[in-house]
């Protein structure tokens, strides 16, 4: 048994994964992602609508870029606990929200982590919650620590072919390489959550009520270069998997990049580049 399997039991492989694979490269590209995100969180804060002095809990808060938006929402007067698997992001977290004494990080899975009970008032996630390996589990464990009346509020991604944020870097890899290995369409990852209907049964099996889920098609902008842009998809994303798993060799992959490079180019905008993205926003109350 490794460390992730004795640590994570019930989500060893992500946790694995997210700490000595992905996370490490998330942290290099973490403030460029967030420029990207940045429509998409400040409308899941509209949403959510963190009051003064309450306490949240921010899931899967990676680099701590939402956890300082809420605490800036809540005050000083307020609490922010943000949890995440991945170690390397936690660092990042804790030194981009250092000076903020209402916030707090856990290194854990929420799936199965002790939280305490009734003492949230709202649970917040940006992309974070499509990894757990039994949502069922992890969404009844967070309703216990939400106030009766508390609020659930997240964005997950809609099918990944509305999301040629995803689907374009992955045609162009998958050109050079084949496609990747099917997945069953609920694994953990970041289209698990993609299914309205899937979403609204596990939500009301946790204890949910007042579920709304809205679908909404929007793009994902970037003023990165062509050049950034391939070095990104070809550190975090579904793009990047492929290539991990298929091992490419250095001519094959210098010729991903290229391709790459010029793919980002035809998409080329006033606002940078951009591609189309199809999200949804999930809510509900325990």
């Amino acid at each position: 048994m490794n460390e992730f399997e004795a640590r994570f039991q019930a989500n060893a492989q992500q946790a694995e994964y997210w700490n000595t694979k992905s996370g490490p490269k998330w942290v290099k590209h973490d403030e460029s992602m967030n420029t990207r995100f940045i429509p998409l969180t400040e409308e899941l804060l509209k949403r959510a609508r963190p009051q003064r002095n309450e306490h949240v809990l921010d899931i899967g808060c990676g680099g701590g870029s939402t956890t300082k938006r809420i605490a800036e929402e809540v005050g000083a007067g307020g609490e922010v606990l943000g949890i995440d698997i991945s170690e390397p992001l936690l660092d990042l977290a804790r030194s981009r929200c250092g000076d903020l004494t209402q916030v707090s990080f856990e290194n854990a899975d929420a799936q199965v982590h002790l939280l305490p009970p009734q003492s949230f008032d709202l649970v917040f996630s940006r992309f974070g919650v499509m990894f757990f390996g039994d949502p069922y589990a992890a969404f009844l464990n967070l309703g216990k620590s939400l106030t009766p009346g508390g609020r659930l509020h997240f964005v997950c991604w809609a099918p990944i072919e509305r999301n040629a944020w995803f689907t374009t870097p992955l045609e162009v890899v998958a050109h050079h390489l084949g496609e990747a290995d099917p997945t069953p369409p609920r694994a953990p990852g970041p289209h698990a959550f993609s299914e309205p209907e899937y979403v609204v049964d596990f939500l009301t099996q946790g204890g949910f009520h007042e579920i709304e889920i809205s679908t909404v098609e929007t793009s994902i902008n970037s003023p990165d270069s062509p050049e950034q842009h391939a070095t990104m998809y070809l550190g975090i994303g579904a793009a990047a998997r492929l290539v991990l798993d298929k091992s490419p060799d250095a001519a094959t992959l210098q010729k991903i990049i290229e391709d790459l490079i010029a793919e980002m180019k035809l998409h080329q905008t006033k606002d940078g580049i951009s591609l189309g993205a199809t999200v949804n926003y999930v809510s509900a109350r325990i």
